[in-house]
This record gives C-alpha cells, sequence and structure tokens, in this order.
C-alpha cells in the first residue's frame, strides 16, 4: 500500500511539473508575441511618415481602395484586338470620344491604341508572371490591363483618380480586379504639390482638350509662369519612384513610364544607384519628349542616356525591336525599351535600328 502512494504521489509530481512546465511555455509564448507586436507597431510608427507621408520631407503615397474610387459610366467595354507575340487581348472600359479621342477614340477604332508598345509590356509580362508591373502615368489602363492578363499583379499610378476608375472597372471584367493596387499620384524627382496643365492651342499635332493623357504637372511657381494656357481642375502630390517601390516592396518589378516629358525625373536618381535592392529587366519610356527636354524636364538628357548603360542597360526600338546603338538613341525616337542585360529576353530583333521619325527608319 505504502509503495503504491509512493508511486501515486511520483505520478502527481510529474503531472505537476508537466502543468507548470506548460504553463511557462505559455506564459513566456505570450510575452514574445507582445514584445513581437511591440516591436511590429513602433516599426510602423517609425516608419509610417515614410510610407504614407507625414510632411513636405516624406512620401505621400495616396493609395486609393476600389470603393474609394469615383463613380464613372464608361461609354463603351469592349473586348481588344489581340496583340504582341502571344496574341494576347483584354477588356477595355472606354471614355467618350469628346472626352478622351486619342486612347479611348483608338480603341474604338482599331481594337487597341499603340498595339506595338502594350504587345512588348505584354511579352514581358508573359516572361515574368510572378513580377510586379509598375505603370507610371496609367491614363486608362492599357498596359495595365496586358500585364494583368498574364496573371501579373500591377500597380496603377495615375494622377487622374477617375482613370484609375476605369481601370478598376476593366480589371473587374478580365477577373483580375484582386491583382490591382491604385495610386492616384504624380511622379517626379521632387515631393510636392503639383497642378495639371494643358495648352489652348495644338500641341504635337493633338488637340490636348481631348486628350487628357496629355495634362502636364507643374508645382505652383512654374504654374504662375504659364500665361494663356487652360489650367486642369486637378491638384495631385508627386512621389519618387523610390518611394513606390519602398512602398510595395517588390522582388521583381517591370515598368513603363509616360509622364509627358519628365520621365527623365522619374527614373534617372534610381539609375544613379550603385546598388539596387529591385531588379528591374525591362524600362519602357516615351522618349521623344525626353529627347526634345521638353518644358526643361530633362536637362541632363545624356546624363540619363550614361545612367542607362551604366546600369547594364541597351536601347531597343519598340516597333521593330531592334537594337538602338549608343550614339543612335541621343535622337529624336518615339518610344523605347530599355532591356537589362541579365532580363529573360523576349523576341528582340539582333539588327541595329539606325533612325526613325514618325514611323520610318532611315
Amino acid at each position: 500500500m505504502s509503495s503504491w502512494r509512493n508511486l501515486k504521489s511520483k505520478e502527481n509530481l510529474k503531472f505537476i511539473l508537466i502543468v507548470v512546465g506548460l504553463m511557462l511555455i505559455a506564459g513566456i509564448q505570450v510575452i514574445y508575441e507582445k514584445s513581437e507586436s511591440i516591436k511590429r507597431g513602433n516599426f510602423i510608427e517609425k516608419n509610417k511618415c515614410t510610407l504614407f507621408g507625414c510632411d513636405e520631407e516624406q512620401s505621400n503615397i495616396n493609395e486609393l481602395k476600389d470603393f474609394e474610387l469615383p463613380s464613372v459610366i464608361p461609354e463603351l467595354c469592349m473586348k481588344t484586338k489581340t496583340y504582341g507575340e502571344y496574341s494576347t487581348d483584354s477588356f477595355m472600359c472606354l471614355k467618350s470620344k469628346e472626352d478622351d479621342a486619342v486612347v479611348s477614340g483608338s480603341i474604338m477604332e482599331t481594337g487597341m491604341y499603340e498595339s506595338n508598345c502594350v504587345g512588348v509590356t505584354s511579352d514581358i509580362a508573359h516572361l515574368y508572371p510572378e513580377a510586379t508591373f509598375i505603370d507610371i502615368g496609367a491614363n486608362i489602363g492599357t498596359h495595365s490591363l496586358s500585364a494583368l492578363a498574364h496573371g501579373c499583379k500591377v500597380v496603377a499610378v495615375e494622377p487622374f483618380a477617375k482613370n484609375l476608375a476605369y481601370i478598376s472597372k476593366s480589371a473587374y471584367l478580365l477577373g483580375k480586379g484582386k491583382n490591382v493596387r491604385y495610386l492616384n499620384n504624380a511622379v517626379s524627382n521632387v515631393r510636392e504639390q503639383l497642378y495639371g496643365w494643358s495648352p489652348k492651342e495644338k500641341l504635337h499635332y493633338v488637340d490636348q482638350r481631348s486628350n487628357e493623357g496629355g495634362t502636364a504637372f507643374f508645382n505652383k511657381e512654374d504654374m504662375d509662369d504659364l500665361v494663356g494656357t487652360n489650367t486642369v481642375e486637378v491638384s495631385v502630390k508627386s512621389v519618387l519612384f523610390q518611394d513606390i517601390l519602398d512602398y510595395i516592396n517588390p522582388e521583381v518589378a517591370f515598368i513603363k513610364i509616360d509622364v509627358e516629358g519628365k520621365d527623365c525625373q522619374v527614373i534617372q536618381d534610381y539609375l544613379l544607384k550603385q546598388n539596387k535592392k529591385v531588379f528591374i529587366p525591362y524600362i519602357l519610356m516615351e522618349w521623344n519628349l525626353i529627347y526634345g527636354n521638353f518644358d526643361n524636364e530633362c536637362p541632363d538628357f545624356f546624363g540619363l542616356v550614361e545612367g542607362f548603360y551604366n546600369s547594364g542597360y541597351s536601347a531597343h526600338d519598340i516597333h521593330y525591336r531592334g537594337v538602338i546603338s549608343h550614339e543612335r538613341i541621343k535622337n529624336n525616337w518615339d518610344n523605347v525599351i530599355w532591356v537589362h542585360k541579365d532580363a529573360k529576353k523576349i523576341e528582340l530583333k539582333k539588327g541595329t535600328i539606325k533612325f526613325e521619325i514618325g514611323g520610318a527608319t532611315f
């Protein structure tokens, strides 16, 4: 009987020790989780200005959710014609021709706007479905939708919130609404308040009153110097390209930049960085306004060109996909795709394109 009692006491003691041990482990786990929670809270508090913008010295990224986008009623939502090497198509919700003769009007009439350019984006997305596509100057989303069609995550950056609303409707029809993020910002090399401007007269053979995508943005001081012009009723905060990269934190991203001559300001600081944390295999840019130093937005044009080459990029023509030589890139090209030396290669021609004006090569 005594032996049985001793055994029972030992079992009880063992049970008690196990319970106490479990309680200690649980207590340590609670303390650890609380400590981690405090750390996360401190991190957010410390970095929220960098991410969301607290003052003029910090980023001012304005991300909008679908329900925060303005309500729009498209003139038409249609399936586009196919484009690119993989015969991709997408759905596009369009404005009226009166409001947007250039992009929406072209899609209504021909099935796609700048199909060669959009085809390049589509082909890149096919090679990099895991990458994030950053569409800077997204307009109503021709490039964004082509990347979505291949399953890429998309960040549409656009100063006109209603354009983002059109992209949202198109993405919903494509069944990819959850893959898009909307940043209602301009992008520049400084963080400041910018104001939309559109000239009264025709610019680059286009009546800007029916080309909202042709709106340029200036700070208050520069706006005051613009005489005899129409000011578009929109004002947004500009952010740096690096702000966007820090905000979305992608491993791999490819980008399109079309910001009416400010493209130079968007990318030049990034090119000068020695240690680039994000791999960007392709950069698609409108080139003619950069070359022409439109409104003195790219005074260091040759420095921009060297920045691309020093960062491991080579230039290719959009229409024929041929290599543009180091010397020829300093001429008036329409659009250019910069290809990193380590990029997976889309279908590119080996021949060198000499020169192009209005689609004609020389």
